[in-house]
């Protein structure tokens, strides 16, 4: 999920709007028995679920690599990568509620579990973005530290980076 274009990554939207298109083909081709029109819809809605789920599952993983990797050095930089795969849960966020949603009550609560689990993988992705930020942060602190030995600043500083470590739940 690295190439990016428009929302997303390429992929992801390649996805979406097969879906979308996959969903819009079949209501276009207004069955005759209603019943069965209405069980194709709810089995691709249910199957668009599966795959946004597969999908939200994968770029979270490749999320975590891919911040592993990055340099532990005072020099970080956000990958444009890291910053599409962001752009890919807001995408997915957006056409769950498009392709999975439907009027009836199980059926919602599936579509419900779905926008859980995205707003989850969302908020562990900040997580884990902070803790780099704060273990770079208390790098940069701690080599400040060391120039300032003895002077009135070295006190502050140390005092800093136990502040920055409180305040971050750093896993």
């Amino acid at each position: 999920m690295v190439s990016t274009s428009g929302n997303g990554s390429g992929t992801s939207e390649d996805l979406f709007w097969k879906l979308d298109a996959l969903q819009t083909f079949i209501r276009d081709l207004h069955w005759p028995e209603e019943e069965f029109g209405k069980h194709l819809e709810q089995r691709l809605k249910l199957m668009a679920s599966d795959m946004i789920e597969s999908c939200v599952k994968r770029t979270r993983i490749a999320f975590e690599v891919k911040l592993q990797k990055t340099s532990r050095s005072t020099d970080f930089r956000v990958p444009q990568s890291i910053c599409t795969m962001f752009n890919v849960m807001v995408d997915a966020k957006a056409q769950s509620t498009k392709l999975c949603s439907m009027e009836m009550g199980q059926e919602h609560q599936y579509h419900s579990k779905i926008d859980e689990l995205i707003e989850e993988t969302v908020k562990e992705m900040i997580t884990l973005l902070v803790a780099k930020f704060v273990t770079i942060l208390e790098g940069v602190l701690a080599k400040l530290s060391r120039y300032d030995e003895g002077t009135l600043f070295s006190s502050f500083l140390s005092f800093t980076v136990k502040a920055a470590s409180k305040y971050v739940d750093v896993p």
